[in-house]
């Protein structure tokens, strides 16, 4: 748990620093209500949607970065039971399951850099195999996957 809160610390570090280098990040509340003109050394960072209202004039410099919130995901998972290996009548079958699983993507692209972020298993649920003889489940191996973090960094030219 410890390494996976470090690995986010990094991660929004490294957006940070990133972000501040490449210019002035100007975030933009609100509707434009007035004549403006965002250039081309800056960095707009729209926190919702915007709209120019009627009178207002938004004029944007060609080269100029506007930015959305992240892009990001957060996906529940699950699946009945699955028939993993046939055993004859007298054995019966081998069937994974049901499993559940909780999953989070985010990515972020900042100017020619695209940052991603992902963790997997969320909810930490058990593989099951389980041999189904008459009308029972009977749990041979039992595991967790674990959970999975990763974040990644991705330059466009």
């Amino acid at each position: 748990m410890k390494l996976e809160v470090l690995k986010i610390k990094v991660f929004m570090t490294l957006l940070l620093i990133t972000s501040l280098s490449y210019s002035d990040v100007i975030n933009v509340e609100g509707d434009i209500d007035s004549d403006v003109t965002w250039t081309s050394e800056n960095t707009y960072f729209l926190n919702n949607q915007a709209f120019v209202k009627s009178g207002a004039t938004l004029t944007i410099e060609a080269g100029t970065v506007i930015v959305g919130r992240y892009d990001a995901n957060l996906a529940y998972n699950s699946f009945s039971k699955r028939l993993i290996r046939i055993s004859n009548e007298v054995a019966g079958h081998f069937w994974e399951r049901p499993f559940h699983s909780l999953n989070f993507v985010a990515n972020k692209k900042w100017g020619n850099i695209k940052y991603s972020f992902k963790v997997t298993n969320l909810l930490g649920d058990n593989v099951r195999i389980a041999h189904y003889y008459k009308d029972e489940y009977y749990d041979t191996q039992n595991y967790n996957p674990g959970r999975n973090v990763s974040i990644g960094i991705q330059y466009n030219n």
